[in-house]
């Protein structure tokens, strides 16, 4: 494959990913007052990262040779409340709020002595967040195996394999900025995170059919 069509299919995944982060609320929100609690943080989990998304999108356009990473801290910060809200929904377990609180006054704490972090990608953050969600995800499977539970089974299972692939890369994130490393690397890592993140979002275009779709709805 040569350099151009590569350059070219990443730059096409990367706009996909972006238009499918605005497209995909859109799906849910349909089902917003319809079904439960882990489906309505759900779909707020999709509507906060579409604005993320839209946010970085649009600062590329009117900002243009200006750096967008400080949308990786609310992509990170609305991914880690949503989530943990939504796990909140399908394991009815009260510690998940006092993991929240007390994960959030950390990330509070860390800015607050390094501000500098807001501007650069926060990969204890990101690691941190990730492997609290990861264990909600184990949690509910275990769950799921054992009490025969489907509700958001798929989506479950694609979250659990996204963000331990990309605790991963975010924990390579601040590669860019050591001198010694080779920025080909760390553009390596960002683009396999975008194939992950769009086989994401496929299985969250799939739960969506299989469950909650009008064309569901009107054939049962």
């Amino acid at each position: 494959m040569s350099e151009i069509v590569k350059e070219n299919l990443i730059e096409f995944v990367g706009n996909l990913t972006v238009f499918l982060s605005l497209f995909l609320p859109i799906l849910y929100l349909r089902g917003f007052t319809k079904f439960s609690k882990a489906f309505k943080y759900f779909t707020a989990y999709l509507v906060l990262i579409g604005l993320v998304q839209l946010g970085s999108k649009l600062h590329k356009v009117f900002y243009e040779g200006e750096e967008t990473i400080f949308f990786f801290f609310y992509f990170i910060l609305f991914q880690f409340l949503s989530l943990s809200l939504f796990y909140k929904g399908l394991l009815k377990k009260k510690f998940i709020n006092g993991i929240t609180i007390v994960a959030i006054i950390l990330f509070a704490i860390q800015y607050i002595l390094d501000p500098i972090l807001y501007f650069r990608y926060n990969t204890l953050a990101a690691v941190f967040s990730h492997i609290i969600l990861v264990f909600y995800s184990i949690l509910y499977l275990y769950h799921s195996l054992s009490n025969k539970k489907t509700e958001f089974v798929l989506i479950n299972s694609a979250i659990l394999i996204y963000l331990l692939s990309s605790s991963l890369i975010f924990a390579s994130g601040n590669l860019i900025y050591n001198l010694n490393i080779p920025i080909s690397v760390s553009d390596t890592l960002v683009n396999i995170n975008r194939f992950l993140y769009l086989g994401f979002q496929i299985i969250i275009i799939i739960e969506w059919w299989k469950n909650y779709s009008f064309f569901k709805s009107s054939i049962e």
